[in-house]
């Protein structure tokens, strides 16, 4: 009886200690998995960022092209604020005249009809004429030193302020500038222009109203016709002759018609990109922030890229031209005669003024 009670003890105590087992197994297994499985998940699954709360879908009108640099250039300033604002801003461009023309996307900055725009110097040259700079020399002596005194102009923070006050004054807000090419010629199509008496009898495109003064300091006549117009206008023989970018003359292939270019550089192209005040004010701060930085960026990204990029644009004009180089007397007359618009031009009010005499300081090395 005795050994048959020990044994029946022997075997609820067994069974016990196996239930007991079997409760805390669960808890145990539970623990463990939570874990290595937190861990394991972090470092498999890449962090995705958030989705921002609102998002500002603009629209641009570039007046460019692909491989246009400066339609070029606002794609990768697109990149950069869409990159930083994590998807906020979302950017649709529109290329040349697709839009507007650049005598009539100012008005559409101005009323908020389109958020942003890259103008040509046709734009504003009534509300601003300091606009585009185009009615500056190009200061040389070669493309290396001149875009880096032009760089160095753009980067002066009391001129740059004081440009754009003048154009918050008619609303709209200047972003940045990219340099274009220099602008050298004439191009044209039936024979060379070697004087000023070459220009009579010719009818030179310019691509706006401060370019066209060139021509006419050099006794010429000019028209004016839609950027997107221009090759066909050329072969119709609206105009037998062009003044303006090198880099249009390739964009457009202008030298299948127009056979040789004079060697003579007047200004620099610098196309100025500018967003809507209307649009600007209802932007948040940081969104700001951003676009000014990648504005800055760009700017010195294209700068210190321009004169090898440039040295290349007219390497292959030049050889798929006749190139004319003016004697040293008349080069002399011609620097007389548009030193003499540069000047003039510089007295149209103070803002004008105000950045011819900071322009002469940086030639002069100050």
């Amino acid at each position: 009886m005795k050994k048959l009670l020990l044994v029946s003890l022997m075997v609820v105590m067994v069974v016990s200690l196996l239930l007991a087992g079997c409760t805390q197994s669960p808890a145990s297994s539970a623990s463990t998995s939570q874990t290595v499985s937190a861990p394991a998940t972090s470092a498999s699954t890449p962090v995705q960022s958030a989705t921002p709360a609102t998002v500002y879908k603009l629209r641009m009108s570039t007046h460019a092209f692909d491989p246009q640099r400066y339609f070029v250039a606002s794609q990768d300033w697109i990149k950069l604020v869409q990159d930083r604002t994590n998807g906020a801003v979302q950017v649709e461009t529109f290329a040349s005249g697709s839009l507007y023309q650049p005598t009539t996307v100012g008005d559409a900055l101005i009323s908020g009809e389109i958020d942003m725009a890259l103008t040509t110097p046709g734009t504003f040259p009534k509300q601003v004429p300091a606009n585009a700079l185009d009615w500056l020399d190009f200061a040389g002596p070669d493309v290396t030193q001149g875009w880096a005194k032009l760089h160095t102009l753009v980067s002066d923070p009391v001129v740059m302020n004081a440009l754009d006050a003048k154009f918050q004054s008619i609303g709209v807000k200047l972003l940045y500038f990219v340099p274009n090419c220099v602008m050298q010629g004439p191009l044209s199509v039936k024979a060379p222009v070697t004087s000023m008496a070459d220009l009579k009898g010719m009818i030179v495109y310019t691509p706006s109203t401060t370019v066209s003064k060139y021509i006419e300091a050099l006794g010429g006549t000019t028209v004016f016709v839609p950027t997107g117009d221009v090759p066909a206008a050329l072969q119709r023989g609206t105009f037998n002759a062009a003044l303006s970018l090198n880099e249009m003359y390739m964009a457009f292939k202008l030298y299948e018609n127009a056979k040789y270019i004079t060697d003579y550089t007047f200004t620099a192209g610098l196309m100025p990109y500018f967003i809507s005040l209307k649009t600007w004010d209802n932007l948040p701060a940081d969104v700001q922030d951003v676009m000014l930085t990648a504005s800055t960026e760009i700017q010195d990204q294209y700068f210190a890229s321009q004169a090898a990029y440039d040295t290349g644009m007219w390497k292959g004009l030049s050889s798929k031209v006749t190139v004319t180089e003016l004697s040293p007397e008349e080069k002399t007359n011609w620097d007389a005669a548009v030193n003499k618009f540069h000047v003039g031009y510089a007295q149209t009010d103070d803002l004008t003024k105000q950045i011819w005499q900071r322009w002469t300081e940086i030639k002069a090395g100050q």
